[in-house]
């Protein structure tokens, strides 16, 4: 063992290709998701989102409530670091509501106001994923409310490993419905 670290430190090592200390990482591990955002919380999903999958989430946001966001990643860093398949952004300042997935850009959907919607620290988040044709659609609802489906790329959501929530006190019931 003092040999092998030995050689390790030198850079010398005659069985190279028997050495563990030579492995190297390829492009396709999974890496420690790290926090972003001030005050977020990161949890790693059981096993990747597939068709007719929900999240269902319901906790308590901080007392200044001024957003919350919600983030589906995949945990692999891109070239632009822009690890999201699905980012919601809840602005109560704004009251504004915005999403983005990874092939589109930012977009307010038409819907009620945040400050209608969640109008306690309290708040319900369901997400659910099913097939529509070719593509892969998520579901978003807030309480009782549902905004418009968001279409997302099929290959994308099989790398989603974590979901991230920001600006909350605490997660009161977390629940995975697999199909």
């Amino acid at each position: 063992m003092l040999k092998t670290c030995f050689e390790c430190l030198i850079g010398t090592s005659c069985r190279a290709e028997h050495d563990t200390y030579e492995t190297r990482l390829n492009g396709h591990t999974q890496t420690t998701m790290w926090s972003t955002l001030e005050n977020e919380e990161i949890f790693r999903l059981p096993r990747p989102l597939k068709n007719d999958d929900i999240i269902s989430i319901r906790g308590n946001m901080t007392e200044n409530r001024q957003k919350l966001f919600f983030n589906l990643k995949s945990g692999i860093p891109s070239q632009n670091n822009q690890d999201f398949v699905l980012q919601m952004g809840i602005d109560f300042s704004e009251d504004i509501i915005t999403l983005v997935t990874n092939n589109s850009g930012p977009r307010d959907p038409d819907s009620q106001r945040p400050s209608r919607i969640l109008n306690t620290l309290d708040f319900k988040l369901k997400i659910q994923i099913r097939n529509y044709e070719d593509s892969m659609l998520i579901d978003v609802a807030i309480g009782d409310y549902s905004l418009d489906p968001l279409e997302v790329d099929r290959n994308s959501l099989e790398n989603i490993t974590f979901f991230t929530l920001s600006n909350v006190i605490k997660v009161e019931e977390l629940t995975f419905t697999y199909a």
